[in-house]
């Protein structure tokens, strides 16, 4: 019988659970350890360190200036900048305030797995089986690595048990509830989350029999939920949108990188066998020994897709099974049941016939990334019919009364699957044949002993685990019910933790606090440029204590790879643009500097604002200023290079080239006339692109200078004086002796305005990928600052749609809606 929530959180069940999560944090929480894996060290830490800059300063958090040049910060999903637990870096240091920002969410997640089933009516022992699997599972843990992700995954629990409760009940607050939950989710960015979620409500809702609902009144009421939920998050969807429009993304995706990240079938062992592709948490190119089948990349997207053998029994079991009750009823069984093979088919992507056809087909796919992230569609579910498989053995049968008993036949089939596991285990000790067949097969390669031994001890958990789930089945007539159903909770408990250990380590905080030595060296000559860092050598060798990815990251942070710079407030340029949401000029500038010699290269990073250059070359130029290396614990060295000839925040130059494309204004910075100290190459808009942008009325359209090529004497240099400056604005005195233009280190992007002694002019894009406006001569004061359109009008659009819910509440709509009436019962 269904319970309500008030009595559920008084169960001691809950809170056991809820201890047991606890006991996975006590490094984090209590030992001093950070969660450091992948992102969350390069992305994810520093972006929440810099929200709290902005907030000290008393700053809106619009605009990033140390990542690819300068980008929004409020617009990026990836931030999740308004997203409300955020105020926990109000409070406490990032630190801390960070790992209890997971910790937080793992307790959610679980709660809210265990609240929603006790509703549904499942015991205590499968709702706790249910709040394991959908926390602690390898996909689960998976996620934490991309932080905003695990978060909304953390609230798909809680977002059925509100629509579930409102179609059963009809109270509005329900509904109001499950569109606040929904706004959460997208706050936070995780898109394809969202969408998975949106789907699994879409058949829970058309296939639960719910009463006095009809079908097309349960299928309006779940648009009006989405439409409510995008109308108050338009603050963040608005600019996101416009961002997404700005980037490679607005394009759409090449069909290799869409489908980079598809599951091989070579990996699907993995489900069954804890670290089968091999060791996440150790550094040596030969502990990952998968990489063979990954296209040779260092690590796989996904971490773990570990389910284990009594999950992935007990889920199927509910899935397939043909008992009839109210529980959870029939046909919604098949659905997640069908929801789990189709997460599995999806997720194999490229290695499928046909799927290309499927990109090109399919609109707007092509703004999703990785069709591994299907595997996500199958959690949920998975984790309900396990806990539906567990009140179906250990429960009261409905309809009998009396209590389920396993067959012979099936009994006989767990102990055969058990001796073949133990077969597989010998074999792995004494056949050199066999393994040397398995590594060939599935990974592609000769045997190393590192493999050997991981792969022995994936058979060997998997054999101890079910052996143990078999002698459970077998004694289940012969102990009492409750401690066998406990038992299983422990068996499953035991085998995801060991299993997934390697997920999530910590890391000591003064490993990741601590200041690299070239972070000072850096910022003694960087002035008011940009760092542009080469890419690191694939598999160098680490001269570190440990086999460990503790050290990696270390390493990764003093040699600061990738965008790691702005971990120390050192603004970046050109670095490798991972969730493809860089600005496109920026991109195309990027890619121009790919294809181009250092002689080439360094007039274009002066005009781009380079100032200190960090990479393993050894180089010579017209301004460059060697500094000398950069001691790391690796076999490489990098060499550390001062630019005195960058463009600094604004230069005034009285030299031009106006040209009409993209292609034109390439050419023209690759030639060898091109100085952008004293030239600048002026581009027009092209008004085939697919990129647009929220423009506002009144504001000026950038317009041609009169002559295409031009080029003023002036008797003196100009002097540029800055005034006033902040994270989204400039301003500028300016004094020249003639007519020329001003070209900012500011990316030409939507939003940016330009006051000229307090008129508006028009920005022009510059040197390809900047800007600069026209300003005549004399002392003129210029104001630059970001104030997009796509601000207001999410802000106008989330407030209108907070609004129309409350009146909508208030009209009772949402109870009116679809509403069957009984015979002589009055409307509502």
């Amino acid at each position: 019988m269904a319970l309500k929530c008030t009595r559920i959180w008084r169960e001691k069940a809950l809170w056991l659970l809820l201890f047991i999560i606890a006991l996975c944090f006590l490094g984090p929480l209590f030992k001093g350890e950070i969660f450091f894996v992948r992102d969350i060290y390069k992305l994810f830490l520093p972006q929440k360190r810099l929200l709290q800059e902005f907030w000290a300063a008393g700053e809106w958090p619009f605009w990033d200036r140390y990542l690819h040049g300068g980008q929004p910060y409020l617009a990026s999903l990836t931030n999740a900048a308004v997203y409300p637990l955020n105020l926990l870096y109000l409070v406490f240091p990032l630190l801390t305030a960070f790992n209890l920002n997971v910790a937080l969410h793992f307790f959610l997640c679980a709660a809210s797995a265990y609240l929603f089933v006790r509703v549904l009516g499942f015991s205590t022992s499968a709702s706790i089986i249910v709040g394991i699997a959908y926390s602690s599972c390898g996909l689960s843990l998976s996620q934490v690595n991309l932080v905003h992700t695990f978060f909304s995954a953390a609230y798909l629990p809680l977002l059925f048990l509100c629509w579930h409760l409102f179609l059963s009940e009809n109270k509005q607050r329900w509904f109001v509830l499950a569109v606040m939950i929904n706004v959460l989710r997208l706050l936070l960015g995780a898109s394809e989350h969202y969408i998975i979620g949106a789907l699994l409500l879409a058949g829970w809702t058309f296939g639960y029999p719910y009463p006095l609902r009809r079908a097309l009144s349960k299928g309006l009421l779940w648009g009006l939920l989405h439409v409510f939920a995008f109308g108050i998050a338009a603050i963040q969807l608005v600019p996101a949108i416009e961002m997404v429009s700005q980037s490679s993304r607005g394009e759409g995706l090449q069909y290799y990188t869409f489908s980079f990240w598809s599951l091989s079938p070579r990996r699907f062992p993995e489900l069954l066998l804890p670290h089968f592709s091999g060791w996440v948490d150790r550094l040596g190119a030969s502990d990952y020994w998968a990489r063979s089948i990954d296209d040779d990349t260092p690590m796989t997207l996904i971490l773990s897709i570990y389910w284990g053998l009594p999950l992935l029994f007990l889920g199927f079991s509910g899935g397939l099974s043909a008992r009839r009750d109210r529980l959870l009823p029939r046909r919604v069984r098949r659905f997640l049941l069908a929801t789990i093979w189709l997460s599995f088919l999806l997720a194999a992507g490229r290695y499928l016939p046909m799927f290309e056809l499927i990109h090109r087909s399919v609109p707007l796919i092509g703004t999703f990334r990785f069709p591994v992230k299907s595997l996500w569609l199958g959690i949920f579910p998975m984790a309900l019919l396990a806990g539906y498989a567990v009140d179906c053995h250990w429960g009261q049968n409905r309809e009998t009364q009396g209590q389920w008993r396993p067959s012979k036949r099936l009994l006989s089939a767990m102990w055969i699957c058990s001796a073949c596991l133990a077969v597989c285990v010998i074999l792995w000790w004494l056949s050199p044949g066999f393994s040397a067949a398995f590594h060939r097969f599935f990974f592609l390669q000769q045997e190393q002993e590192v493999s050997l031994h991981g792969l022995r001890q994936s058979f060997l958990h998997a054999f101890g685990i079910w052996t143990l789930l078999t002698l459970v089945y077998h004694y289940h007539s012969q102990l009492k019910q409750k401690w066998l159903a406990l038992l299983l909770c422990g068996i499953i408990l035991l085998d995801l933790m060991l299993a997934g250990k390697a997920l999530l380590p910590g890391m000591p905080k003064e490993l990741y606090t601590e200041t690299p030595p070239v972070v000072e060296r850096i910022k003694r000559v960087l002035g008011d440029g940009r760092l542009y860092r080469t890419k690191t050598p694939r598999n160098p060798v680490l001269l570190v204590p440990e086999n460990h990815i503790v050290w990696g990251t270390r390493w990764n942070l003093e040699i600061l790879t990738e965008y790691n710079a702005a971990s120390y407030n050192i603004p970046v340029i050109f670095h490798e643009d991972f969730d493809r949401l860089a600005n496109f000029r920026e991109v195309a500038f990027r890619r121009l500097l790919e294809r181009t010699a250092w002689q080439q290269k360094i007039p274009l990073l002066s005009a781009a604002g380079v100032s200190v250059i960090l990479t393993d070359e050894k180089f010579s130029g017209p301004g460059i200023e060697y500094l000398g290396t950069v001691p790391n614990h690796s076999n490489l060295v990098f060499h550390l290079y001062k630019n005195s000839r960058y463009l600094g925040k604004a230069r005034f130059v009285g030299s031009w080239e106006y040209v009409e494309s993209t292609e034109a204004a390439e050419a023209a910075m690759l030639a060898d006339r091109f100085d952008p100290n004293v030239h600048v190459v002026l581009e027009a808009e092209d008004a085939r692109s697919k990129h647009f942008c929220f423009r506002g009325r009144g504001r000026p359209k950038p317009v041609p200078p009169p002559v295409h090529t031009g080029h003023v004497e002036c008797s003196g240099a100009a002097e540029i004086q800055e005034v006033s400056a902040g994270s989204s604005s400039l301003t500028f005195s300016v004094t020249s002796a003639c007519d020329g233009y001003l070209v900012l280190q500011q990316p030409f992007y939507p939003g940016w305005q330009l006051r000229l002694d307090g008129k508006p002019v028009p920005i022009l894009r510059a040197n390809l990928a900047f800007s600069a406006a026209f300003v005549p001569r004399g002392t003129h004061v210029l104001h630059v600052f970001y104030a997009p359109v796509s601000h207001t009008l999410g802000l106008g659009l989330s407030f209108f749609f907070l609004l129309s819910l409350f009146l909508c509440v208030c009209l009772k709509i949402f109870q009116r809606v679809g509403r069957t009436r009984l015979p002589g019962q009055q409307a509502l």
